[in-house]
C-alpha cells in the first residue's frame, strides 16, 4: 500500500523541523526500517493561514514506521495518512462487487 502523508507546520516553527528533517533523512541510511520508504519526496503544497502544508508519498508503511514518523517531528509538525489506491486494481474490484 502507498500513503499520502500530509503535514503542517507553523513558520514560526519550521527552523526547529530542519533539524529534525535532516536526522530523519541520514537515519533511512543508519535504521532503514525506522521511518517509512518515500516514494515521493517531500514536497510544500501551499500556506493556508498560519500554517505551511505539504505531502510525502511512502511505499508500504508499517503502523510503527508511521508512529515513529510523528513522534520523531512533535511537536511542532502534524501528519495525516491517507491510503492509494490504484484505479487498476480498484475498477475491476468495484465492477466485481456491482455485479
Amino acid at each position: 500500500m502507498k500513503f499520502v502523508g500530509f503535514y503542517e507546520v507553523k513558520p514560526e516553527e519550521f527552523a526547529k523541523v530542519i533539524p529534525k528533517f535532516q536526522e530523519a533523512y541520514a537515519s533511512r541510511t543508519t535504521a532503514p526500517n525506522k521511518f517509512p520508504k518515500i516514494l515521493f519526496d517531500t514536497h510544500a503544497m501551499s500556506v493556508e493561514g498560519d500554517k505551511w502544508k505539504g505531502l510525502t508519498i511512502y511505499d508500504d508503511p508499517t503502523e510503527e514506521q508511521l508512529n515513529n514518523l510523528i513522534i520523531h517531528y512533535h511537536p511542532e509538525v502534524t501528519f495525516q495518512f491517507v491510503q492509494l489506491s490504484s484505479a487498476s486494481g480498484f475498477i475491476p474490484q468495484f465492477v466485481k462487487m456491482k455485479k
